[in-house]
């Protein structure tokens, strides 16, 4: 079965690698923050209608974080999935895709019991680092899918 990608989608450049994604980056400095939404959305909405369920993303700017800004798992994190997880209560099945410096360990364990306990089957995609509590939370999943170049450590 062919995808049907809505046509504003199916403009979009396709990024095979994370150096592809950084060089198409660095060759458009111009880009705004509702460009990058937009870039964002479609690569998610693709991803959803490839695997066939709905699609959670949580990331962090943990790489390049501007001071201030929470860049980890914490327990103000427990509300956005309960809203989120509550708006697909429709699915027995949920992709979660993670980028993540880490963070606490309580609230990992809590968000995991949110997760399993609305779904039958949790699957994690990890496109690139998944640290410490964000390691543990994968470990969670049904399965988990990784880029050739993701990075997972839990120390």
């Amino acid at each position: 079965m062919a995808l049907s990608l809505p046509e504003e989608f199916s403009q979009r450049p396709r990024f095979h690698s994370t150096q592809e994604w950084f060089d198409f980056f660095s060759q458009n400095p111009n880009l705004t923050g509702t460009d990058l939404l937009h870039l964002r959305s479609s690569c998610y909405y693709e991803i959803q209608l490839i695997r066939g369920r709905p699609l959670i993303v949580y990331a962090s700017s943990f790489l390049t974080s501007p001071q201030g800004i929470p860049t980890s798992i914490d327990l103000t994190d427990i509300d956005g999935f309960t809203d989120l997880v509550g708006s697909f209560r429709e699915s027995r099945t949920v992709d979660v895709l993670i980028h993540s410096g880490g963070g606490s360990p309580d609230a990992t364990e809590r968000i995991v019991n949110i997760l399993r306990s609305n779904f039958e089957e949790v699957h994690f995609i990890i496109p690139h680092s998944a640290y410490s509590a964000a390691t543990m939370m994968a470990l969670s999943g049904d399965s988990i899918t990784l880029h050739s170049s993701t990075n997972i450590r839990t120390n």
